[in-house]
């Protein structure tokens, strides 16, 4: 679920940008609009997603007790990379443009990682600071 409510506003976000500047998508397209295609064509991958680096990411955390926030922040930010630039690109086609140049793929694809990392930093967080990992001794 958390996928969803990270990742497809923030994905939603980065299209916006996108096609604001020009880079693929409608120029003119209200954020609404945007954010409920990114709901249509990029909400189910975002879902799936960020249930699969979730478990990867708990697993780090579970197995660095020490250091379980690094270990899981490190387990998701970069598959939620990879993953965001999907998401982007899923949201730019049908909003009606594709990016014209090899250049603006490129920088599509990036914007949609930087999104992603940074969906991948806040579930890493999140997962690193469950209360699973607290140790707390009786008093």
């Amino acid at each position: 679920m958390l996928g969803v409510v990270l990742g497809l506003p923030a994905t939603a976000a980065a299209a916006y940008v996108l096609s604001r500047c020009g880079v693929g998508g409608d120029a003119l397209a209200p954020f609404a609009r945007v954010i409920a295609f990114a709901a249509v064509f990029a909400g189910l991958p975002a879902l799936l997603s960020a249930g699969g680096i979730g478990r990867v990411a708990a697993r780090a955390s579970a197995s660095q007790p020490e250091r379980p926030i690094r270990a899981a922040i490190l387990a998701a930010v970069f598959p939620f990379a990879v993953v965001g630039a999907g998401l982007v690109i899923l949201t730019l086609v049908p909003l009606g443009r594709l990016p014209p140049t090899p250049a603006d793929w490129a920088l599509s694809a990036g914007t949609g990682m930087l999104a992603g990392a940074l969906c991948g930093a806040i579930l890493g967080v999140w997962l690193g600071t469950s209360p699973d990992n607290a140790t707390s001794s009786p008093a």
